[in-house]
C-alpha cells in the first residue's frame, strides 16, 4: 500500500514527464517505474 502511495506522489509531482513513465512502464512494466521512482527522489 505504500508504494502505491509513493506511486501516486511521484506520478503528481512527475508532470510534464508523464509521457516519459509512460513509455518506461509500456516497454519495461512495472519495474521500469520503480526503477524511476528509485533514481527521481521527487516525493521529499
Amino acid at each position: 500500500m505504500e508504494q502505491i502511495s509513493l506511486v501516486k506522489c511521484w506520478l503528481r509531482e512527475a508532470g510534464a514527464h508523464n509521457v516519459l513513465v509512460t513509455n518506461a512502464v509500456n516497454n519495461h512494466g512495472v519495474t521500469e517505474l520503480f526503477a524511476l521512482l528509485h533514481t527521481e527522489d521527487v516525493c521529499r
